[in-house]
């Protein structure tokens, strides 16, 4: 996985599996997914790559393609459903980045990062965070900076770790 996946890592299929009945929703730019949405594709991918500092890079991610369409509340995907399809594609959430692609007809798609999936009383909630356009090389020396800093015994208070 590389430095700046998602933080998917507490995505857990399991919790989806035990909110059968309920339905899916999952707020993302400022609109809420429609009830008559659908998954398109469930994609594993291998990324391999090179970034602006000439190093290689490789990671395997999950795409999740998504339909936004409208529909009648009664028709809204099911969490056990959403499961259900995850399951068939061989598809383990918490097993690197998973990306959300979604979209409505004549729309373009709108990537996300799949950050969380929160059961409440109602619903399963599948929580996105927008991809953000990074530079790798910049993240991992901050990354770095920031370990080799906080981690060489310095007070916690110091400026170097604030």
């Amino acid at each position: 996985m590389t430095c700046c996946s998602s933080g998917t890592a507490a995505v857990e299929r399991p919790k989806m599996a035990a909110a059968t009945g309920k339905p899916v929703r999952m707020p993302y730019g400022g609109r809420e997914l429609q009830a008559g949405f659908h998954i398109t594709e469930v994609k594993r991918q291998r990324i391999e790559s090179i970034d602006c500092a000439a190093r290689l890079d490789g990671w395997t991610e999950t795409v999740i393609q998504l339909l936004d369409i409208d529909g009648p509340p009664e028709v809204r995907m099911s969490a056990s459903k959403f499961h259900g399809i995850l399951a068939k594609s061989g598809v383990a959430l918490g097993e690197g980045p998973v990306i959300v692609e979604v979209g409505r007809p004549g729309e373009a798609m709108q990537l996300y990062d799949l950050v969380g999936i929160v059961e409440e009383a109602e619903w399963l909630r599948l929580d996105v965070s927008p991809r953000q356009a990074v530079c790798k090389p910049a993240i991992k020396m901050l990354d770095i900076q920031s370990l080799s800093c906080c981690g060489s015994g310095q007070a916690t208070g110091s400026a170097c770790c604030s």
